[in-house]
């Protein structure tokens, strides 16, 4: 692609360079037409050959207007309309082929360069004074701007740099934040704890009470059955006195009888 587009680009500009050439040859044969120039000069017999083909048809359907051959001014405007219409048709085919997607790539153009732009002259061309005065301007537009895109990088870096400062900035809150939610967790996590086991603590402190009090049950239980015991164990040592009583008084009382038997035998036999 990139071939056949240079190939249509040179095509083009030796197309407009021949148009150029063959038109000022025939500005030059219509200059030397109204002189009565010699036939015989090399010169005027060159642009006559030259010429002639293209003027010749164009003089037989056009003829004389006015007393004046046509031909020349009609083969200028032919050779213009050439000019802007297959020539910029195939500049216009090989800038496309060269950048298939549209986008032509910028140069960078400075003001100096602006300023030292020449132009080639052609037939019909610019006014120079007017095009020198507009790329002035131009040069100083361009000036102008390349200050202020300068001012506005050194404002975009300032500002990136302040981008990069809150960026941080905002890390670190976010650092801390984090540092502090965990924290916060950690003391609800400790706060937790801390109810769980004062639960815990209630809880043992309740079972502690409930068996303090049911020691105290059985403790009183067993006092009452110590007291009952001893009662017991009283009645049963009165028990024991008294039958021990009586067997005393039934011993002294048998001894008495037998004491009674004896003196009563004793006596008899003293009899």
């Amino acid at each position: 692609m990139f071939v056949m587009s240079n190939v249509l680009q040179g095509t083009a500009t030796v197309l407009d360079t021949v148009l150029w050439l063959y038109m000022w040859v025939i500005i030059a044969r219509a200059l030397i037409s109204w002189v009565n120039p010699d036939p015989w000069n090399p010169i005027v017999q060159f642009l006559e050959r030259a010429t002639e083909p293209v003027l010749t048809p164009i003089r037989r359907l056009v003829g004389w207007r006015m007393g004046m051959d046509l031909s020349p001014m009609i083969a200028i405007l032919i050779l213009v309309f050439l000019q802007y219409a297959v020539v910029q048709s195939l500049r216009d085919i090989a800038v496309r082929m060269h950048y298939p997607s549209g986008k032509r790539c910028r140069m960078k153009i400075t003001p100096i360069d602006i300023q030292q732009m020449v132009f080639q002259v052609k037939f019909r061309g610019y006014d120079r004074d007017e095009v020198n005065r507009f790329l002035e301007e131009l040069a100083l537009t361009v000036e102008n701007l390349n200050r202020e895109n300068s001012a506005l990088r050194e404002k975009l870096t300032a500002t990136e740099q302040q981008v990069t400062d809150l960026r941080r900035t905002e890390t670190t809150l976010s650092n801390t934040l984090v540092s502090a939610q965990t924290l916060a967790e950690d003391v609800k996590r400790s706060d937790l704890i801390v109810k769980e086991a004062e639960l815990k603590a209630s809880e043992i402190i309740r079972q502690a009470r409930v068996s303090l009090s049911d020691m105290q049950r059985g403790l009183a239980d067993l006092q009452k059955q110590r007291l009952m015991m001893v009662e017991r164990f009283r009645s049963t040592l009165r028990s024991f006195e008294r039958m021990l009583e009586v067997e005393e008084s039934d011993a002294y009382q048998s001894d008495a009888a037998s004491v009674e038997g004896k003196l009563t035998g004793e006596s008899s036999t003293a009899r």
